[in-house]
């Protein structure tokens, strides 16, 4: 009775888990569909990461199919490919902004430049 009982627990331990794993999957699809790349990227990252939790776990083992069920069949492979698609857009975004500061820092340099050379002009023509 009493191995029962602990295997009860260990049961609701790991529904818990399951739970929160289809929350974060939940929440990472409605950012995305957002277009908000960083927090879904988090999102789906977090939701790997709960999900790899649960599957080392020994109740996962013994109720597999269940808690599969329950994960859906197909989010762990939706969550990778979202995941890997996400990381590329945002390693472009960031080497546009990159990029951006590089052409801006350059375009007022020659701005200042200009700026000196004009005054430089006025000052030896005068």
């Amino acid at each position: 009775m009493l191995l029962r009982s602990a295997d009860q627990r260990l049961m609701c331990v790991c529904f818990s888990y399951v739970q929160s794993a289809c929350k974060i999957f939940r929440a990472a699809e409605e950012c995305r569909l957002d277009r908000d790349e960083e927090k879904a990227y988090v999102l789906y990252m977090k939701y790997l990461t709960v999900y790899d939790l649960i599957k080392k776990r020994p109740d996962f083992k013994q109720q597999q199919e269940f808690f599969l069920s329950v994960l859906g069949p197909t989010s762990f492979k939706k969550a990778i490919e979202e995941a890997e698609k996400l990381s590329e857009s945002l390693k472009l975004r960031s080497v546009h902004y990159i990029i951006n500061r590089v052409i801006n820092r350059k375009e007022n340099k020659c701005i200042e430049y200009k700026k000196i050379r004009e005054a430089r002009n006025k000052n030896t023509s005068s």
